[in-house]
């Protein structure tokens, strides 16, 4: 075990194919296995972890009791293995790609970078990328489920949020050339599309060759837990996040009875709002389409909130103001 506190942390999410009923009680199992060793041969120091999906289902790495698995996860490696708790990656291939997409705009503070190959995003909102460094890998003639086409679309989408917001939104798309369902994410130069809109929209099968390695793409990235600015759209949000909100003892699985209202360097006031708070750490306005909910800055009174005005609001009712994230054992 790697145990200083240099050390990367990588989360895997194995995938799982669409197997029939009786065939799923091992199937997930036999790709579990897997993925134990597929990417770990481009991990040169640090912690490869490949946890078990928690059911056997298709969306067995993004169910309500996903998301605090993941937390206590990375929370121990940081503990236990001296884990930087700003170099924790997240990679998952086929139905762990989809695990990726429905994990990462969830848990965009926890991680520094992700790769998502062959994996289908099922509309799921990259609204709450803007700090997350995003790669997507997908086969040219992955057709199943569109998965070809919906990968680039997620491109695209991810495209206009950086031209809206210049300097974030880091992302790329490889589409491996010629290849199905399996490609190599894992080797050196590989041939893919050098113009992925114009492939799909045109046809244009124009080459470049590129290292498509995940995890070295990955380990050029590191976590910035304290940005200047957070973009939270606050439907896509991993609803068991945390647990001390529902505990009828009172005690608290994390160190925070309001993790599930957390994001960076944000703390919700109270949890069942809605809408997009685009929020700056260090300006005396913030924004919030199209609810008006209270959130709390650093450095402020807890008794305060900033509403779409920007004027602050008393609000005694508050618990006591979080740390930064970066103060805490869960980064």
């Amino acid at each position: 075990m790697i145990s200083t506190r240099t050390s990367p942390g990588v989360v895997i999410e194995a995938g799982l194919a669409g197997f029939p009923a009786p065939w799923r009680s091992c199937f997930p199992c036999g790709q579990w296995n897997h993925m134990k060793g597929l990417y770990a041969g481009s991990v040169k120091s640090g912690i490869y972890l490949a946890p078990r999906g928690i059911s056997n289902g298709p969306g067995l790495h993004a169910e309500t009791n996903s998301f605090p698995l993941y937390d206590r996860l990375i929370e121990n490696m940081i503990l236990f293995e001296g884990v930087d708790p700003n170099r924790v990656y997240l990679l998952g291939y086929s139905a762990g790609g989809d695990g990726v997409y429905q994990t990462s705009p969830r848990m965009a503070d926890r991680f520094a970078a992700a790769n998502m190959s062959a994996g289908h995003h099922n509309s799921v909102n990259p609204t709450n990328l803007h700090n997350l460094p995003f790669l997507l890998q997908v086969g040219e003639n992955d057709r199943a489920y569109g998965r070809h086409r919906a990968t680039v679309n997620y491109y695209l989408r991810m495209n206009d949020l950086e031209r809206a917001h210049p300097g974030s939104y880091l992302h790329d798309v490889y589409v491996h050339a010629g290849r199905g369902h399996g490609f190599n994410d894992r080797g050196g130069a590989q041939a893919v599309m050098a113009n992925p809109e114009g492939w799909m929209h045109q046809g244009d099968r124009t080459t470049k060759s590129i290292d498509t390695n995940a995890i070295r793409w990955l380990s050029g990235h590191t976590r910035n837990p304290l940005p200047e600015k957070v973009i939270w759209e606050l439907s896509t949000r991993a609803p068991m996040r945390w647990f001390g909100g529902e505990q009828p003892d009172g005690k608290s699985f994390w160190l925070s009875n309001s993790r599930g209202r957390q994001f960076y360097w944000l703390d919700l006031t109270k949890g069942d709002i809605s809408g997009t708070i685009v929020a700056r750490i260090d300006r005396p306005t913030n924004e919030e389409f199209p609810s008006t909910a209270p959130f709390r800055r650093p450095g402020r009174s807890p008794a305060e909130s900033w509403s779409k005005t920007g004027s602050p609001t008393r609000r005694p009712e508050l618990p006591a103001t979080m740390a930064p994230t970066s103060m805490l054992l869960m980064p």
